[in-house]
């Protein structure tokens, strides 16, 4: 089991004591009964359900935990008791998220990779002219699962490194995976958006499919080669110069309702307005997805809380503090996170992430 959460290594924090304990044993035993049950689990679909009911329990017994639990109290200062309060509230949470999530995750990931058993790939059709998904991809999971199994990472150069992890009876301890936690954001981020576009596209061209079949429009020749390239393409990808086309093709033929949401995610930008009459493009990332009511509607809500938590501004915000190696209140390079961003990168690549 992985130990991530102890608060007397927290700096900010005094170990007064508190009435909701996440290293007590009755926690433990929780964690290794929903391991032995993903790994039991053999069809994809009875994985998916597993996965979504341990995401409710947990955030159930965070949220009860908040509810009636007391915590370390923080010192230092705050405007308002309030402030200190949340404060409490949220250094809690991320602990019980890293450890709850984190341990079940982190092992369940160790036991597919010491037994060889399947796990998502990126093969090269993700690809564009200038990045090779697949290949940051191989090199975060090597990273990953040389902390899990305790191999040494790759090394050419030969240069100092410490152990990737070392073992305290059944205790993990010390462990990180630095590429992997460096990479693994940058990808949840472009394969959601991927993803969330590819849906739009494939959900418009059978609407497309059905009024042609149904003989309710007809498309001039140019529509028609739009139509069956994209009809019968089995990549997720499609080039980002055609997309405007092909979103002034829906919006002709009342597949899509205009909305600024839909269009943003469809065309991989958000559009602002700087003065009047010029407009402002920018790449859309994972921060502005959290705006989105069609992404709110489109991810199941106890992934999409999770997802939320983790890289939101106002939560834990990951994603920056890794970028600038913040460490002070929390070990956000620790095994549990990283573990816990590889689970919901294979589930945005295998669409478990994505209401039924």
């Amino acid at each position: 089991m992985v130990n991530f959460s102890s608060y007397n290594n927290q700096p900010k924090m005094l170990s007064d004591g508190r009435n909701f304990n996440i290293d007590s044993k009755e926690a433990e035993e929780y964690i290794s009964q929903k391991i032995d049950e993903l790994i039991a689990v053999h069809r994809k679909s009875e994985e998916r359900s597993k996965k979504i009911e341990i995401l409710e329990e947990v955030w159930n017994i965070i949220d009860n935990a908040v509810a009636h639990g007391s915590f370390p109290r923080a010192f230092g200062y705050f405007k308002t008791e309030k402030q200190r309060e949340e404060f409490e509230q949220q250094h809690f949470k991320m602990n019980a998220v890293s450890y709850y999530f984190g341990n079940i995750f982190s092992n369940y990931h160790q036991r597919i990779f010491e037994n060889h058993l399947p796990f998502c790939i990126i093969n090269g059709t993700f690809n564009n002219n200038i990045i090779r998904f697949h290949e940051l991809y191989n090199r975060s999971l090597n990273d990953y699962a040389a902390a899990l199994l305790h191999i040494p990472a790759y090394n050419p150069l030969n240069l100092p490194i410490d152990k990737p992890c070392y073992m305290v009876g059944n205790l993990i301890m010390g462990e990180h995976a630095y590429a992997t936690s460096f990479i693994v954001p940058a990808l949840i981020e472009r394969f959601l958006i991927i993803q969330l576009s590819s849906k739009i596209l494939h959900e418009s061209i059978n609407v497309l499919s059905n009024l042609l079949d149904k003989g309710k429009i007809y498309l001039s020749k140019e529509e028609m080669w739009y139509y069956e390239t994209f009809s019968k393409r089995e990549s997720q990808t499609f080039d980002r110069d055609l997309r405007p086309d092909l979103y002034t093709l829906f919006i002709k033929y009342h597949v899509l309702e205009e909305s600024d949401d839909i269009k943003q995610i469809f065309l991989n930008h958000l559009t602002t307005q700087v003065k009047k009459k010029k407009m402002k493009f920018e790449e859309l990332t994972l921060g502005g997805l959290f705006y989105s009511e069609y992404v709110k509607k489109q991810i199941e809500p106890n992934y999409y809380r999770l997802l939320k938590f983790l890289f939101h501004a106002k939560d834990m915000n990951v994603r920056n503090h890794i970028m600038h190696a913040n460490n002070e209140f929390f070990d956000y390079f620790g095994i549990g996170i990283t573990s816990i961003m590889v689970q919901l990168l294979w589930d945005i690549l295998s669409e478990d992430i994505f209401k039924c």
